[in-house]
């Protein structure tokens, strides 16, 4: 009678190699697959709020703003979370070009204003004179700078204020974003500056806004070689200010 030789095990490194990289795969796959309909849903919601079919009451507007305001913050953590794969995986790589901040810091600002205005936020910018070009990654940039403005605005209360300045020196962007929003908790921020961050039952969990992009922006400063530090007071909100070199 034969006997049949045990199947061979992976060892348990390797399973979780292997493990790890098929769920990377397939988060991956199923990112892609997301953005097709969300790029769909903003397309149409930006039609209905131009009254490309008809005008809109009040409640019909308020209702499709919604919709918009969610499609643009799952686009964001789909893009977030291709972008943590790919620095889990050391495939993000840097495109270090020109970029004219000024315009770049204004996009920004235009592009989240209808989210401050149905928020009933104050919103405001301000830049430097001298900001010109400057050499850096502009999609990193923009990441960082979205994230933080995006997570200010999500979390301020009605009737708070959002700001957002930038500055430079020869060879260094400094961008700051302040909010009157509820201060970060003292465990949060310490999640954000230490040498390994929490994804699961972040500190920030539960404040809204903070927890989905929040821990990619350290990732993304990491990425330009520049620094990050948070400053959160009861009463007084936030100040992010992140400096990054432009050579």
């Amino acid at each position: 009678m034969s006997s049949s030789e045990p199947e061979a095990e992976l060892p348990p490194e390797s399973e979780s190699v292997l493990i790890q990289h098929l769920a990377g795969r397939f988060l991956a796959n199923a990112s892609h697959d997301l953005r097709t309909p969300m790029t769909a849903i903003l397309g149409f919601s930006e039609l209905l709020l131009e009254d490309t079919y008809g005008p809109l009451n009040e409640a019909q507007r308020t209702a499709v703003g919604h919709i918009e305001e969610s499609a643009i913050t799952l686009t964001e953590v789909i893009s977030n979370l291709l972008d943590l794969l790919q620095i889990r995986a050391g495939d993000l790589e840097l495109r270090i070009r020109d970029m004219d901040i000024a315009k770049v810091m204004h996009d920004l600002f235009s592009m989240l204003l209808p989210l401050a205005q149905r928020r009933g936020l104050d919103f405001q910018i301000r830049l430097a004179e001298n900001l010109g070009k400057g050499q850096t990654d502009e999609k990193i940039v923009r990441h960082i700078v979205y994230n933080l403005l995006s997570s200010a605005l999500r979390s301020t209360p009605s009737d708070g204020k959002v700001t957002l300045c930038a500055e430079r020196s020869i060879d260094m962007l400094t961008v700051q974003t302040h909010d009157t929003a509820l201060h970060l908790p003292p465990e949060a921020v310490a999640n954000m500056m230490g040498p390994f961050l929490l994804l699961e039952n972040s500190p920030v969990r539960g404040y809204d806004g903070w927890e989905i992009g929040l821990p990619l922006v350290r990732r993304y400063v990491e990425l330009l070689e520049g620094t990050m530090k948070i400053e959160s007071l009861p009463e007084r909100g936030t100040l992010f200010t992140v400096h990054l070199p432009l050579n």
